[in-house]
């Protein structure tokens, strides 16, 4: 799809709500992933399609540090590593499509890391949830849980 904003529209939006309206389920939990990861992708080409340099235009990299295969994967690879909360995202949404991760050091291996539990004081975002807590999608990153609710 060439128009990033009709796939934000139709797509990412609704899919977004969804999860928004039940962050207990996982499986909406999953598709909201896989909708920001293909997000990232339109961003990438509606960019580069206009005539901009999404590399310098988005990450400010100077115009010789455009990487040699400017591509949409090194485009996640690279906001990857500026934003962390994007890394899970972006390791989880391949680990939903491949099943287990072993190439480059991803911080989510696999879907095992998922889970749907009852978040604990302190761990959940103040105002993301109802008051009180309730079940919530989230992945286990060692001993810190990183909760799938922003993306709602």
């Amino acid at each position: 799809m060439a128009d990033a904003r009709l796939f934000f529209d139709e797509f990412v939006c609704p899919t977004l709500a969804e999860f928004a309206a039940d962050t207990s389920n996982l499986r909406r939990a999953f598709i909201a992933v896989q909708m920001v990861d293909a997000a990232i992708s339109q961003v990438f080409y509606a960019c580069e399609d206009a005539g901009h340099d999404a590399y310098y235009d988005l990450f400010v990299l100077a115009k010789d540090a455009r990487p040699r295969k400017a591509d949409d994967t090194k485009f996640r690879e690279l906001l990857a590593e500026e934003h962390e909360i994007y890394r899970v995202h972006r390791d989880l949404a391949k680990a939903i499509k491949h099943g287990n991760l072993i190439r480059g050091e991803p911080l989510v291996l696999s879907i095992d890391r998922a889970s749907v539990r009852n978040l604990g004081y302190g761990e959940g975002g103040y105002g993301t949830s109802p008051y009180g807590g309730g079940p919530r999608a989230d992945v286990q990153l060692g001993s810190r849980p990183i909760d799938f609710s922003p993306l709602s």
